[in-house]
């Protein structure tokens, strides 16, 4: 899905520079309505949302048709997902990070968001996990996918996290599950909006049995081969598709991190037990990650060495495998001196969205199994 690469890089910085913010925000709970008051010049990344005119004009929601049916979309047609871990009108995106990851859609500073034609069910505002108004349908806060870089694209939909799963929200209500400790007759009229009269964003009344979830802690289980450390900020997400599934640290440690040659739209390059391809990121130096600003191990998870001896190199692998100590505190393969990881973007073997993929800091790109296609890493 070369379509899926995250080419505007104006997009990404924006997203580089909320994820210290993110982090930060891992054990925030939703303020009172006294304070929803959207932090002055913040934005979310990925969403294409800023301050004052902008950010109102970007909260309206349409319908758009997409492979997966009519789903609702931003202003600028990004795809509007939901998170299992939420609740009836109320944010669980609160661990470090997945603000990053999901940017939630901005309601306006004053006034309602709109509903385009095709939106059929009731539109709300709420106090999201930045403090900032967040826009509700049905009672799901709604969010966009960093991962997403054009209109149409649906690369959030069943991605799996420490907490709970993310789907696209469609249009038609009556196909979107209730969230959880939602009202018996919340329905509500078509195209209709919920806010307070004032138009200021109104948390959910909330009781000890009204959510189902909590903020997941960094001890949480790690998809399996990639463990995180006793002080990571936060798991690593999976993405649907991926061969690997939540498993326990040492299972995880256990299988060896095997590097296998694969053909691809971009010629053969390296990939993981799993047919995943492989990234190597132009910020790093030899044998050294220097992905270690906040949010980096989410969307780029580092491959992991086996606990006991070394790395096994698949046919057509003719560079040198190595190993060193990662950004999670884990041992990390690398390829040439280049360490190796797996993007999140990607949903299944063969995907190579992450190439070319621009931050703050540098850009990623894959890595060819001839060696002599690779440039040597800065020392």
């Amino acid at each position: 899905m070369r379509s899926g690469r995250l080419r505007n890089a104006g997009i990404v910085v924006a997203l580089a520079l909320t994820l210290g913010a993110a982090a930060a925000c891992g054990n925030i709970t939703t303020p009172a309505p006294s304070s929803s008051t959207p932090a002055a010049g913040a934005s979310a990344p990925g969403s294409g949302a800023a301050s004052g005119p902008a950010a109102a004009a970007s909260t309206t929601v349409k319908a758009a048709s997409t492979a997966l049916g009519t789903i609702l979309v931003n202003a600028q047609g990004m795809t509007l997902y939901r998170y299992t871990a939420d609740a009836n009108d109320k944010s669980n995106c609160t661990w470090a990070g997945c603000t990053a990851l999901w940017p939630p859609v901005p309601a306006p500073a004053q006034g309602a968001p709109t509903a385009g034609p095709g939106v059929t069910g009731t539109l709300g505002v709420i106090v999201g996990p930045t403090g900032q108004n967040q826009v509700t349908y049905g009672g799901w806060p709604l969010y966009t996918y960093a991962a997403d870089t054009k209109p149409g694209q649906t690369n959030g939909q069943k991605f799996k996290d420490q907490a709970g799963t993310w789907y696209v929200v469609y249009a038609d209500p009556s196909k979107n599950p209730a969230p959880a400790g939602a009202p018996a007759s919340a329905s509500g009229a078509a195209g209709s909006v919920s806010s307070s009269a004032s138009g200021a964003a109104t948390p959910a009344a909330s009781s000890a049995s009204s959510a189902t979830t909590t903020p997941v802690s960094a001890s949480a289980s790690a998809p399996s081969g990639t463990t995180p450390s006793s002080s990571a900020a936060a798991p690593v997400a999976t993405p649907s598709g991926s061969a690997s599934a939540p498993a326990s640290s040492s299972s995880a440690a256990a299988r060896p991190a095997t590097v296998e040659a694969v053909t691809t739209s971009l010629g053969t390059v390296l990939a993981n037990a799993s047919g995943m391809t492989l990234y190597r990121y132009s910020a790093d130096t030899q044998g050294k990650s220097n992905c270690t600003w906040a949010g980096c191990t989410h969307l780029w998870p580092p491959l992991l060495a086996p606990a006991q001896g070394t790395p096994t190199a698949g046919a057509g692998v003719t560079g040198t495998l190595g190993v060193i100590v990662g950004p999670t505190g884990q041992k990390q393969v690398t390829y040439g001196g280049w360490p190796l990881y797996t993007f999140a973007g990607d949903a299944k073997p063969g995907d190579t969205t992450g190439d070319n993929v621009t931050d703050q800091a540098g850009t990623w790109h894959v890595v060819f199994a001839d060696p002599s296609k690779n440039p040597a890493p800065p020392a």
